[in-house]
Order: structure tokens, then sequence, then C-alpha cells
């Protein structure tokens, strides 16, 4: 188990990563030599949107976790992008044009270099209320929810980025409820950001936080992804910065109590997989399962047929690359692991150990 300051040395790294790509000059390296730094976004919706299916408390825990992080490492972002400490001051006092124009700057050269660099979406500053100190956002190609169906708002994890690093910025408590999404059939996804006692926020924040109903369909959104099917204008592929930001950020601070829940979530996502792999990949059931994981930029596997059960030697994954390397959170992976390597044996198969050789992760299965 990872201490609380350790989570959070590990969370400053990947924040400093991400925010090293969009410093001029800087040239951060590839996280991953042959897969490179590229995931299929398939995978961290999954593993959030997967979770937030189960259990709706769950979005509480994504909106709480993303927000404070975020406001925590806001330091890093201002000293980044060589804003002063003081640029926001007196904003209450602010012309209505100037508030605009310059949170319209900040949007592009702060959230919208990030978001872009990393993939997860266009972010564009719609409206400005110096009296109530709102905002409006607008959040286009959302990593969050794209090709996803809802009838409920779901991006809680960008929410609670928006709202922690925006606050920061002005020194203030804010908060952030999504009004419209992408998931719903809408083009963009729109935010609110505002203080936390301003009814326009906190009232549908609280309604949104307390009725979640999202099914993931896994088998459709797959096989849009081995078909290469572009489900938004941006692509398929985002960074795995942000698969390791909600990886450290929301799964490390709480291990103990997630853990399983992640376990179960790539076990569901497994077994919806079975009866498609097999269909959209050539070869023998462990080749067919190696190039599936590769082909969603996931990871590299290879399947080690055993008398007692099987061996995997895992190479590049997200979850045991980088600032997670001494970490390694894989839960979500053992479990998609278990569901498709049982059906390979006809035989139920259980996770058992992980073993650190190197740079190769040896996972074992069993009866």
């Amino acid at each position: 188990m990872q201490s609380k300051q350790a989570i959070e040395q590990i969370v400053d790294q990947v924040w400093s990563r991400a925010l090293g790509k969009i410093v001029k000059g800087k040239v951060v390296a590839p996280l991953r030599t042959r897969l490179g730094d590229d995931i299929d976004m398939i995978v961290p919706q999954a593993a959030a949107a997967g979770l937030m299916s189960a259990n709706p408390a769950f979005a509480k825990v994504l909106y709480a976790a993303a927000y404070a992080t975020a406001k925590r490492n806001a330091y890093i972002v201002t000293r980044q992008v060589g804003m002063p400490p003081d640029f926001f001051w007196e904003f209450e006092l602010w012309t209505q044009q100037r508030a605009f124009e310059t949170m319209q700057k900040v949007t592009a050269r702060i959230f919208g270099a990030i978001m872009t660099h990393q993939k997860e979406g266009t972010l564009e500053l719609v409206a400005t209320e110096v009296e109530h100190l709102r905002f409006e956002t607008a959040f286009t190609d959302c990593v969050e929810c794209s090709g996803l169906t809802t009838s409920n708002t779901i991006c809680f994890f960008h929410a609670g980025l928006f709202a922690g690093i925006l606050g920061s910025l002005l020194d203030k408590d804010l908060d952030a409820v999504e009004l419209e999404c992408a998931a719903q059939g809408g083009k963009v996804c729109r935010f609110k950001i505002g203080k936390p006692d301003d009814r326009e926020i906190k009232i549908p924040l609280e309604e949104r936080l307390g009725h979640i109903a999202l099914q993931v369909d896994y088998s459709k959104r797959v096989e849009e992804g081995l078909k290469q099917q572009t489900i938004r204008g941006i692509g398929n592929l985002v960074d795995v910065g942000y698969y390791q930001l909600i990886l450290s950020s929301v799964f490390l601070a709480h291990a103990e109590v997630l853990s399983r829940a992640f376990m179960a979530t790539g076990e569901e996502m497994g077994r919806a997989l079975v009866p498609l792999i097999p269909q959209m990949l050539q070869g023998d059931a462990a080749s067919a399962i190696s190039a599936f994981y590769h082909q969603l930029r996931y990871t590299d596997i290879r399947i080690n047929e055993q008398d007692q059960g099987i061996e995997v030697q895992v190479e590049e994954a997200p979850e045991m690359m980088g600032p997670l390397e001494q970490a390694t959170p894989i839960p979500f992976l053992c479990g998609g692991l278990q569901a498709l390597l049982s059906s390979l044996k006809q035989k139920p198969l259980r996770f058992q150990s992980a073993q650190r050789d190197g740079n190769t992760l040896r996972l074992r299965f069993g009866p």
C-alpha cells in the first residue's frame, strides 16, 4: 500500500510530464518505446465508466479526486507556463470584457494546450460573469464520454479538473457542473463553473452526482476501435498520461476500496469480449488475445500455457510505466485477462500473483 505522500509524488510526476509537453523547447521522451504514448480511449473509459456503471457513488469519488489533485498541482501549471501568482489580483473588479478576453487566453494557454496535447478534447471558454464569478466552457471531442450513451451527464473527472485548476488560479473555492454531455447525444460537453454555494452550480451538481444511469457496451466500443472507426473528430487515441492521471489520482488514493471493484470491472469487459475477439483477430486464442491488447495500444503480452495455469508476460502497460513504475496498479488489467484466459482454457482461472522482472511483469493465473 502506497503512503499518502508517495501517492502525491506520483500524481505530481504525472502532472509534470503532461505539462512538460506544452513548454516551448522542452523535449519529453516517449513513455513507451514500442507502443508510444497513445492508447485507445476505450481503456480509460472502460476503467472509469465501468466503475460508475457498477456503483453510481463512484461519480463522487471521481469528481473529488480530480478536483483535489488539480487544485494541489495548480502551482505546477502556473510555474510551467510562466504565469505570475498574482495574475488575477482583484479579479472581481475587472470589467466583463477584460475578464472574458483574459480568461479566453488563459483557457487556451493552459487548459487548451494540456487537453490538446493529451488528445482529451478541445476546450473553449464561451461565457464569463464577473459579478457572480461564473464561467461556462464547451468541451468538444471529450475523451471521457465519446462513444458512450447515457441519459445523464457523466464527465465528472473533467468537471473536477476544471474547477480545481481554475479555483487555484483565482485563489477561490469553485465547483463545476456539467450541464450538457455528448453522451446524451449533444455535440459538446458544456460545463458551468462557479462558487460552491451558487444555486446554479450547487443544485444541479448534487442532482447529477446522485443520479447515474450508465451502461457500457464494451463489444460495440472495442469493435469500433479494432475496425478503426473514428468515434470523435480528433480520433480514438488519447495520451497514456490521461489514463495515468486517473489511476494515480483516483485509484491509488483509494486502492483498498477500489481494487476489487477495478478487478470486477476489467473482468466484466473481458467477458463481454470473449465472443468478439476470435471473430475479429486471426490465429489461435492466445495469439488473438495478444493481438487485441496490442491493437488497442494497451500493452504487449505473451501468454505461456502451463500444466496448472497460465503465465502472462506483460510489457509497456501504462499501469507499470514512468511515474507508476513502483506502484503498478494492475487490477483492471488482471480482471480483463482473467476473463479472457478462462475462456481460452475453458475453465475458471483466477489471478494468483504478480512479479516484476526488469521491464516485464509476470502475472500468474491458476484454478
